[in-house]
């Protein structure tokens, strides 16, 4: 390819400045070199190995935070009950294309809670909730940090507008 870059991935710099320069091209050689650029940032086989490998241990720790909560209500559902409740609760969210999954995914994970460990409604709508919290909402409000931290760094770097007129 004609960006390579170390560790057999790509360096043609980000993906939106490969797309300005196909776009920009003026030539047929600016073209075909634009081309091949983009071609290079394509997935490569084990680079998407790594991150569906990535992706699964996220899940697991996910479904083992569940288990967690499960365990501290005293909740008699076992780890594999446990990883399909939050597994197909989270997919029922996600096919609603609510954000969060926000109602489906609480509704069905209490539904499947109830009946895979023979549980109260009271009690599985408590470790509906306390999953919720230690999953869904722990990561969005590391967001919402993460956001006003980048927003305050963004503001101090930059330079501050004079008027040119006096």
């Amino acid at each position: 390819s004609t960006c390579d870059g170390k560790r057999g991935l790509p360096d043609c710099g980000s993906v939106r400045e490969v797309i300005a320069r196909f776009d920009a091209a003026e030539s047929e050689a600016q073209h075909e070199k634009a081309a091949s650029d983009l071609a290079a940032l394509r997935l490569t086989t084990p680079l998407l190995v790594a991150m569906t490998l990535l992706s699964a241990v996220s899940w697991f720790c996910e479904c083992l935070a569940a288990y967690v909560c499960v365990r501290g209500l005293s909740l008699d559902l076992s780890l594999a009950d446990t990883v399909v409740a939050f597994s197909l609760g989270s997919l029922a969210g996600a096919a609603s294309f609510l954000p969060g999954g926000l109602g489906v995914a609480e509704a069905s994970m209490i539904g499947l809670i109830r009946v895979l460990g023979d549980t109260s409604r009271a009690a599985a709508a408590a470790a509906t909730l306390l999953i919720r919290l230690a999953t869904l909402w722990f990561a969005v409000a590391l967001g919402l940090i993460g956001l006003a931290v980048e927003s305050r760094v963004a503001a101090r770097a930059q330079p501050v507008r004079r008027s040119s007129m006096r």
